[in-house]
């Protein structure tokens, strides 16, 4: 069994300017869009916050019946926590499987 583990801490500022918002029908015409009209928050301006992030693994490799036949499976997954002083906080994580076969081949 392998493992793997990783921790940072990440500041970061970011500046984000939307002039014009488009909507393109199924005909390809394109509509401009009032965003302000529709009650939508419009996306831009400047974020600023800090980032606690973890990520872990572990893999588990062997051999099958069949010479020169290997196998692994596998688990890893990464957790970040965004806090912003001027937007939203917010967590995204992620979990992920691998399974895979390996054959040698003597050439």
């Amino acid at each position: 069994m392998l493992g793997n583990t990783a921790l940072a801490f990440l500041n970061g500022d970011t500046s984000l300017k939307v002039n014009n918002y488009t909507l393109t029908n199924l005909n390809g015409a394109q509509i401009p869009l009032e965003v302000f009209g529709v009650g939508v928050t419009p996306l831009g301006g400047d974020r600023d916050g800090s980032t606690v992030g973890i990520s872990l693994g572990l893999v588990w490799t062997g051999s099958t019946p069949v010479r020169d036949l290997t196998y692994s499976v596998g688990v890893n997954g990464y957790r970040y926590d965004f806090d912003s002083k001027k937007a939203q906080d917010f967590v995204e994580s992620v979990v992920r499987f691998d399974v895979a076969l390996a054959y040698l081949f003597d050439i």
